[in-house]
């Protein structure tokens, strides 16, 4: 029996060696804004300290980008518009070509004399990797969730679910590629039934079938550790299983807001910062040179972030406040799971996403990574609950998931 698979590769635009500076420019503040998110999570709400060395040299750096954008003042507007243009462009092309790229790489998977199994991966540029095994030594059959990054940017422009063949030393072989989830189960179905070894989703957990790891129920279901945010009400027919945004939740919604949607905003901001902080450090170097016509004058507390305001300032903010807003609502939405002895439904808000019949359903699971989120599997659907703020929540609905379909399935 011989199995074959398709991986869709993305390739970068012929001109991303011309905007290849833009790149890393955008890579330097991408970092930036990801260590002062990772530094104020750290000190302000978990309590921790950075290691003083790093924060040295993050203000050292800082300083240099400050007086590159104070150098660059004049120029500030149009680079600032101009890349996000091209970045936009490059984001939109790379997504483009993704989806309806014809260029794929060919993966087959082959018995040999019943007891090897010959892996072979035709790569783009004609050239082929092969590896041969026993079959003996296959442990398992993974599916993992990848996020496909593309363009000079390499932004994240797609989501993935890869099937592959894991051996006992843990070793792996890529197979398949699917965007649908449930195309992907399929799949790595048959692999599992084929070389009679189970199919497990890597980094996940539950109670049930295809979990990496299982967690205790009762530890997991004390009412001292309960998310508040996790609410139900049952009744012998019926359970009513949602999340319920509370304030307390303020600081993790937040940080998710700021993780996916604040950099547009952070560099707005940053750039006014760093042109006012780069004038300050221009004067100190000059005045230290000696330079007789240089006088040090501070800016007032409002002064440091607040550039001359002026309408395309304000329509560049209220751009990048809207995707905050629009973001933020859409992680505050409220997710619901009705359960029945007949089908489970699951809405966000009051809009209906998906439905199943609860007889049928195979397996439930919380993955970990890249995002959390949580899997209710059938034979031919599959429903993935995301956007939630804490991993407790997901644990506590998914333990109230199973409860109820393993009791309604009794009524």
């Amino acid at each position: 029996m011989s199995f074959r698979g398709k991986i869709t590769y993305t390739q970068k635009g012929f001109y991303a060696s011309l905007i290849w500076p833009l790149v890393q420019v955008k890579k330097a503040f991408q970092l930036i804004y990801d260590l002062i998110l990772k530094i104020v999570w750290s000190e302000l709400i978990e309590g921790k300290k950075i290691d003083e060395l790093a924060s040295i040299a993050i203000f050292l750096v800082f300083c240099l980008f400050s007086l590159v954008v104070y150098y660059l003042q004049n120029y500030k507007e149009l680079i600032i518009v101009a890349f996000f243009w091209i970045w936009f462009l490059d984001y939109w092309f790379a997504k483009k070509q993704y989806s309806y790229s014809k260029k794929q790489t060919i993966i087959s998977l082959n018995n040999y004399n019943n007891n090897f199994v010959l892996w072979y991966m035709n790569l783009p540029n004609g050239r082929t990797r092969k590896a041969k095994f026993e079959r003996s030594q296959i442990g398992q059959i993974s599916i993992s969730k990848t996020y496909v990054y593309g363009g000079a940017f390499e932004e994240k422009i797609g989501i993935v679910w890869e099937v592959y063949v894991t051996l006992c030393d843990w070793s792996e072989f890529l197979i398949y590629e699917h965007r649908k989830l449930i195309d992907a189960v399929k799949e790595a179905k048959q692999l599992a039934t084929h070389f009679d070894v189970p199919l497990i989703f890597v980094s996940s957990e539950g109670n049930g079938a295809y979990a990496a790891q299982r967690f205790n129920f009762e530890k997991s279901n004390h009412q001292d550790s309960w998310p508040k945010t996790i609410q139900f009400h049952t009744t012998p027919r019926k359970w009513h299983i949602y999340s319920k945004w509370r304030l307390t939740s303020s600081w993790y919604l937040l940080k998710q807001i700021f993780q996916k949607s604040g950099f547009l905003l952070f560099v707005l901001i940053l750039a006014a910062f760093m042109t006012r902080f780069g004038d300050l450090l221009n004067s100190f170097i000059a005045f230290y040179l000696g330079r007789e016509d240089v006088t040090l004058e501070l800016p007032s507390i409002f002064g440091w972030f607040a550039p001359d305001i002026v309408w395309n300032d304000v329509v560049k903010l209220t751009i990048a406040s809207g995707i905050l807003i629009f973001k933020g609502w859409q992680l505050s939405r409220e997710k619901h799971i009705y359960i029945d002895t007949d089908q489970l439904e699951y809405f966000i808000d009051n809009s209906k996403i998906a439905q199943l019949k609860t007889n049928e359903i195979e397996a439930t699971l919380f993955i970990k990574n890249p995002d959390p989120a949580i899997l209710i599997l059938t034979q031919d659907k599959a429903i993935e609950i995301k956007d939630l703020q804490q991993e407790e929540e997901f644990i506590g609905l998914l333990l109230k998931l199973d409860e109820g379909v393993m009791q309604l399935r009794r009524a």
